[in-house]
């Protein structure tokens, strides 16, 4: 699925470089998740990852709940 806001555009980089750093360090900007104000951009970024999930690693999935506790997101669309 394709997106054309800033924002979703934004967050589905995020997700990509998450993939790019395998799981080794934290994109520069992963706070922008934890700031985000419209939940709808978090599932965007999970989106991504679904989407690519061919590239995603153990590794990643545990990097992305550290640094972004989306295990425990009380939003259960996120969560």
């Amino acid at each position: 699925m394709n997106f054309t806001t800033e924002g979703a555009v934004h967050f589905e980089n995020l997700a990509d470089q998450y993939i790019a750093l395998g799981g080794s360090s934290s994109p520069p900007n992963y706070t922008d998740y934890l700031n985000a104000s419209d939940p709808q951009l978090k599932v965007i970024f999970l989106n991504r990852l679904q989407a690519r999930t061919s590239w995603v690693t153990q590794k990643i999935l545990a990097k992305i709940d550290a640094d972004l506790n989306v295990t425990n997101e009380p939003n259960p669309e996120i969560g």
